[in-house]
């Protein structure tokens, strides 16, 4: 799991949903392989979200401890390096939100449970232009992160070949920029939409000073954005954003899961929850379907099974790790995160 202080946090709500689909399997017995129940033992792994600690995590649980799969980081920055070692090693694993293409490219043992840039970049491009009516579009991102200036190089591009203009596009380096200078710059633009593809903390300061400095244009975010936290913050009423999971009829489970974690935890589960604990279920359901536990037999059964409807919707792997799967749009309010649609691959 990933702790920071520069990127929201995430590692809580990845050790609840992990740990609360664990406690759920043993308290049954544990998963049936073959005639046996056998019982899960989970093991935990920070990475302090550095590349270097990741692929140190990951020999660690791969040589010392003998995992048989490993579920975890949900930033491509740590889980591109971690799924080349895990490649090499055949062990299966499993990021429940890395959403860059590369983290599963030309990789058979590693899976993803999200959706990918390419089709949330271009999602909100689309939604911004027909749906907004926006026409003159800002982006704001994180030039040395793959996540932020990925997404922000599919929005762009497919928003120009909408016909829409893209007025001022900014690059910045954590720790290094000058905020207000750079507001001023998209503010001077005059544009009508501004797409802010960071994380959390980084997002919170930039919406901030925005607002400050009198740029009050709708805000447009990915799924590095905090829903639950930000429709409580001013400077985000009104914003869209696309994410994995809400709380949602439209979600099969969702009110169940949020209960039983609420119980749990007192705290109400996020996108990262709901699709850390879909892997852990994915990853029993690959075990009792394949009857083993060795890597080769567990990446086999992964591709082979039937799709696994999760609580975060359905998810299915064909042909590689990258599953069929939409893109939830919503739209936060004051208290309130309304869902907008969901974009199915075919859509785009």
């Amino acid at each position: 799991y990933t702790e920071d202080q520069h990127k929201e946090r995430v590692g809580i709500p990845t050790i609840n949903a992990a740990r609360m689909a664990v406690d759920e399997i043993n308290n049954a017995g544990g998963v049936r392989m073959k005639s046996r129940l056998t019982p899960i033992e989970l093991i935990v792994e920070g990475v302090a979200s550095s590349p270097q600690r990741a692929v140190a995590s990951m020999r660690k649980l791969t040589n010392r401890q003998n995992v048989s799969a490993i579920v975890g980081l949900h930033y491509s920055v740590d889980a591109i390096p971690a799924g080349a070692f895990a490649d090499k090693a055949q062990i299966p694993f499993i990021s429940p939100m890395s959403t860059s293409s590369y983290t599963t490219q030309d990789r058979n043992y590693v899976f993803r449970m999200s959706f990918l840039d390419e089709q949330q970049g271009s999602v909100m491009a689309r939604f911004a232009y027909h749906e907004l009516g926006s026409r003159r579009a800002a982006v704001l991102f994180d030039r040395t992160d793959p996540y932020s200036s990925g997404i922000a190089e599919v929005f762009s591009t497919t928003y120009l070949d909408l016909g829409g203009a893209v007025v001022s596009y900014q690059p910045f380096v954590y720790d290094t920029v000058d905020y207000k200078q750079t507001i001023n710059l998209i503010k001077s633009a005059s544009p009508d939409v501004l797409y802010l593809p960071g994380f959390a903390a980084d997002v919170r300061i930039q919406a901030k000073i925005a607002r400050e400095n009198g740029l009050n244009v709708r805000l447009l975010g990915a799924d590095g954005w905090n829903a639950n936290k930000f429709s409580h913050e001013t400077e985000f009423f009104d914003s869209y954003m696309t994410t994995h999971w809400i709380n949602s009829p439209d979600f099969s489970g969702a009110a169940e899961f949020t209960a039983k974690y609420q119980r749990k935890y007192n705290d109400e589960p996020d996108a990262v929850a709901a699709l850390t604990y879909d892997a852990m279920k994915f990853l029993f359901k690959a075990l009792e379907h394949s009857g083993r536990r060795d890597g080769v037999s567990l990446r086999k059964a992964m591709i082979a099974m039937d799709p696994y409807d999760g609580v975060a919707g359905t998810v299915d792997f064909i042909e590689n790790g990258d599953p069929v799967k939409g893109v939830v749009v919503v739209n936060l309010q004051a208290e309130k995160v309304s869902l907008k649609k969901i974009v199915q691959r075919g859509e785009l």
